[in-house]
């Protein structure tokens, strides 16, 4: 009698029994409640040495205020860190800090915006 692993068993959506249970314990042990996925396209201006951008607004239906947010940009850019709030609902504000000595103007590229609601 061979006997498989629940994670081997496909479910219908592509995961496997195993990992949506453990994924959806995780999250709600976490008390994750939902996440949202974006790509965004943005150009922020130079960034002057130690400082921090203007923040660039982009619209995340069903964001709110509280909310857990990751950016990844598509491209690297030395000595720029990228972070995200939700500033209000619906909206994430992205900041470019430059946490090097001299201005930094980074490239037009694309961003992946991530909220997890909490």
């Amino acid at each position: 009698m061979k006997i498989r692993p629940p994670l081997q068993e496909v479910v219908g959506t592509g995961w496997t029994q195993g990992w949506t249970a453990f994924f959806t314990q995780l999250f709600s042990a976490v008390g994750w409640v939902q996440s949202w996925s974006f790509k965004f396209d943005l150009n922020f201006p130079s960034v002057s040495a130690n400082t921090q951008s203007a923040g660039q607004s982009v619209a995340v239906p069903g964001a709110r205020v509280g909310d857990a947010v990751t950016i990844t940009p598509f491209s690297d850019t030395t000595g720029i860190l990228y972070k995200g709030v939700v500033s209000s609902d619906d909206t994430v504000t992205i900041y470019a800090i430059n946490f090097t000595a001299g201005a930094i103007d980074p490239v037009a590229m694309l961003f992946r915006v991530v909220v997890i609601q909490n």
